[in-house]
């Protein structure tokens, strides 16, 4: 049977012989009636040709219901029915769907070649136990497992999905690994508004759920806002040790989300509430992870670098060390710890090379074997410290092994690895892709690489519509890439999506926006726009109370955004060191 539909018309029809029995043409117009309020662009009504043989017996019964009520939807939306998919299943203007004769025989019909069919959930089960058979309830089950197989699900995913959208601890607790495109539909939308009215309820696994994806601001997001401090500082006053302590490593969380958007004054209200808790609890990891935290939102995050680190982090870490001596045990905490410390003397420059080094042979030490994933972005830090050091030939090496490509890779063979990677990406992902983008400018600025078009594209393609951090620095480079390559107007364009996404982010991302400017400041010169956005820029770093304005002293000594911008231009690395461009 053809599926189509006519703007200007009404109702539904069949065309061909032989026409179906009045039941089927019954069954058709159930559908259309269940779908209506669905439907974008209700002015046309639907015609469906049968593909039969005149002599052949006609089309009878309700159990083409499901598959023309979906077949309308994806009509209605512009889309095609996906390969290899099947569905059949009587239906109620309601949506409800009704069982069917001959599932048996239809299952063996399809079971070769088929990649998913929908029954309804009160047929023979025992009888088709196939992984590929999705039973479905009523239309919108129906519609979601139709909408997964398009984003690329199996039928074990889709029922997956299904569970852990009818179950919020499921879904919490398995939230790291899903599409977060699940929460675009019905039952997702529905899935939110129950976990925030339970909220309370579900405290302990929001919490292990929020400190799992705090890496991933897109995730982290939805489930961020759902207790303001107010009300976390009310669970921590409750009579349970184990509230407190799920409360204070919320607090914690917080902390890492609003420094990974380098939101510096939202770190603080955190940070100021995570100090009032105490409990005993907080003399252990939590306490470690929170002086980690609040070192990166006092330091980095201000742009106040200095080698010596803060004394709470200090202390932590002098505690964490002796610990780790006498247990001899792989340790993700002190390993992170070194990793923060090496950060620390990466943004203070070449001078500090030789402490830098051995914070990162600490921090490989302590992850060891068993966190071996988490030592991945050492790599990354290495990297920048050797660009800062114009020791590009050693960073090539380092960058073939943070991408697993082989020794002696270059352009072309990194850009591949990427490509690869964004096929399963993970949280290391976007960070290899800005290590990348930063490494190519460099030798692009250094005489030593001529960038290719395609190789542009292909790095481009990779940006998301949202560009957190970071992107915004991705997008600069990129765009500094397509400039070198001839393609200004992709370049202008970059450029300018960095300076947006820089003014859009946390104060920390604000002052970045000059870098972009600058580049675009030399391009255009004169342009008016630019100029503005620069003293805006200015004026933020002078007025925020936020950043530690010592570090901008030149540029806000200057007279005009033209001087700014080329002073930026000429020296970079002084007002974005390490891993800010």
């Amino acid at each position: 049977m053809l599926l189509g539909h006519m703007p200007g018309w009404q109702g539904f029809s069949f065309i061909g012989d032989p026409q179906p029995q009045a039941s089927s043409l019954e069954a058709a117009i159930t559908a259309q009636t269940a779908i209506g309020h669905d439907l974008q662009s209700p002015d046309y009504g639907f015609l469906a040709v049968t593909l039969q043989h005149p002599d052949e017996p006609p089309l009878t019964g309700g159990s083409l219901a499901l598959s023309l009520a979906l077949g309308m939807l994806l009509l209605d939306r512009g889309k095609r029915w996906p390969e290899g998919v099947y569905a059949s299943g009587g239906l109620s203007v309601a949506g409800r769907i009704h069982n069917i004769a001959g599932e048996v025989l239809k299952y063996g019909r399809v079971g070769q070649d088929m990649k998913m069919l929908m029954y309804p959930d009160t047929g023979l089960l025992e009888l088709i136990p196939d992984a590929k058979v999705v039973r479905c309830a009523d239309l919108e089950q129906a519609v979601f497992a139709l909408d997964c197989v398009q984003e690329g699900a199996d039928a074990g995913k889709i029922i997956l999905f299904r569970a852990c959208l009818a179950n919020p601890r499921l879904f919490l607790e398995r939230f790291k690994s899903l599409p977060l495109g699940l929460l675009s539909f019905a039952a997702g939308r529905k899935l939110l508004a129950r976990i925030g009215n339970e909220r309370h309820r579900l405290f302990p696994v929001l919490g292990r759920c929020l400190a799992d994806c705090h890496d991933d601001p897109e995730r982290a997001a939805v489930i961020a806002d759902l207790f303001s401090p107010e009300e976390i500082s009310a669970i921590a006053r409750q009579d349970s040790d184990e509230e407190a302590l799920v409360a204070h490593r919320w607090c914690v969380s917080r902390i890492a989300c609003a420094n990974r958007n380098g939101a510096v004054a939202d770190s603080r209200a955190w940070i100021d509430l995570a100090q009032t808790l105490e409990f005993s609890a907080t003399k252990g990891v939590e306490k470690v992870d929170y002086a980690n935290h609040a070192f990166v939102t006092a330091r980095f995050n201000r742009y106040d670098f200095r080698p010596e680190p803060p004394g709470d982090f200090v202390e932590c870490l002098d505690i964490e060390q002796r610990l780790y001596g006498i247990a001899q045990r792989d340790n993700r905490v002190l390993g992170a710890m070194y990793g923060t410390l090496a950060q620390n003397y990466g943004f203070c420059g070449p001078a500090c090379r030789p402490q830098f080094a051995d914070c990162i042979h600490k921090a490989e030490e302590a992850f060891g074997r068993k966190y071996r994933r988490e030592s991945l972005r050492l790599l990354a830090y290495q990297i920048y410290s050797l660009l800062d050091g114009a020791q590009y030939s050693e960073a090539m090496k380092l960058l073939n092994r943070y991408l697993g490509t082989p020794a002696g890779g270059g352009p072309q063979q990194w850009i591949d690895a990427m490509l690869c990677l964004w096929r399963r990406p993970t949280e290391h992902t976007p960070f290899q892709t800005a290590t990348v983008c930063r490494l190519l400018v460099e030798l692009t600025h250094t005489g030593n690489l001529w960038p290719q078009p395609d190789w542009c594209r292909s790095l481009a393609a990779m940006l998301p519509g949202r560009l957190s951090h970071p992107w915004q620095l991705t997008a600069c480079n990129l765009g500094q890439l397509f400039n070198a390559a001839g393609l200004h107007d992709q370049g202008a364009a970059l450029l300018h999506r960095s300076v947006d996404a820089c003014r859009a982010g946390g104060i920390t991302m604000v002052p970045m926006a000059l870098m972009p400017l600058a580049v675009l400041n030399d391009l255009y010169p004169g342009d008016a726009g630019i100029g503005s956005v620069c003293a805006e820029i200015v004026q933020k770093i002078r007025t925020s109370g936020l950043l530690h304005r010592p570090h901008f002293q030149p540029l806000m000594d200057a007279t005009t955004p033209v001087q700014i911008l080329e002073e930026v231009l000429a020296d970079p690395g002084r007002y974005f060191p390490f891993s800010y461009r």
